[in-house]
């Protein structure tokens, strides 16, 4: 697994040969918009969407957005790594 981490980790940190539905690409985006923005997530959000890309990722899912509610209608557990399938 630590080898798909180090893969996972630098697609993320160069952004090349990304496709627009690639969870790496998504959370990228994520993460460049909240650069630009005055109101900044909370840490356990950004660790929240990080790990729904990372399952994504490990499972071959194809997205077009990550978010996370922990509370209200839409109510969901934090999530858990995906270590192996």
């Amino acid at each position: 697994m630590s080898g798909e981490l180090d893969a996972f980790y630098e697609s993320f940190k160069v952004g090349e040969n990304l496709s627009a539905d690639s969870p790496i690409f998504v959370l990228r985006k994520h993460h460049e918009n909240n650069l630009v923005s005055t109101r900044r997530p909370r840490a356990w959000y950004m660790a929240a969407i990080t790990i729904k890309a990372w399952n994504a990722h490990i499972e071959g899912k194809k997205i077009d957005k990550l978010r996370y509610s922990p509370s209200g209608v839409r109510a969901e557990e934090f999530p858990t790594i995906i270590t192996k399938l």
